[in-house]
């Protein structure tokens, strides 16, 4: 852990120092939730418009190290990634195989976890939804130190509460999402 970072939100609204911890694996980020006594919240590209990233005089988990596909069927679209990765790396593997992003918000330099987190959206809102309608799995750690697996049918309430809950829940590992065939988008 690294003392006194000090972090600008994105949107140069607020400035404050952290603790900052930059695990390289998932099983790093869970070891940083666990026995920590004050609050911890995570930290992905900090592209949030305010300052929801951050959490002055406290912990942060910055999850941009973790960043790897885990796996992807390019059949059906589903793709599982750590919540490190930025929708721009996302986009260079998908792409070439033929599949994009559901929704797609105003940058690509967001982590899938902070997309998440946020339960962003793009210009297709009104047929698409948020990213959130296109989540299937989401792995959480929790300060308590249990690992979840949540999806609409095992852990449904936290799963809904994760979507759109800016970090509040636990830390994000990875997320599932179901991508769209490009020829899909394009109509």
């Amino acid at each position: 852990m690294t003392p006194g970072n000090e972090i600008e939100s994105w949107g140069r609204v607020f400035k404050a120092s952290h603790t900052v911890t930059t695990p390289a694996f998932l099983t790093d980020a869970r070891a940083a939730l666990t026995g920590c006594t004050r609050s911890t919240l995570a930290l992905g590209a900090a592209r949030s418009y305010g300052d929801v990233c951050l959490n002055g005089g406290n912990e942060l988990v910055c999850t941009t190290a973790l960043d790897r596909m885990i796996e992807a069927d390019w059949s059906s679209g589903i793709v599982r990634a750590e919540a490190g990765l930025t929708l721009d790396a996302l986009l260079r593997v998908a792409v070439p195989k033929g599949w994009f992003l559901p929704v797609s918000p105003g940058t690509k330099f967001v982590t899938l976890g902070g997309a998440v987190a946020n339960d962003v959206h793009g210009k297709n809102h009104e047929t698409a939804g948020a990213i959130g309608c296109h989540v299937r799995r989401i792995g959480l750690a929790r300060s308590s130190g249990d690992v979840l697996e949540l999806s609409e049918s095992e852990n449904g309430e936290l799963f809904r509460a994760t979507i759109g809950g800016l970090g509040l829940t636990g830390l994000m590992l990875w997320v599932e999402l179901a991508l769209k065939r490009r020829r899909e988008i394009a109509r």
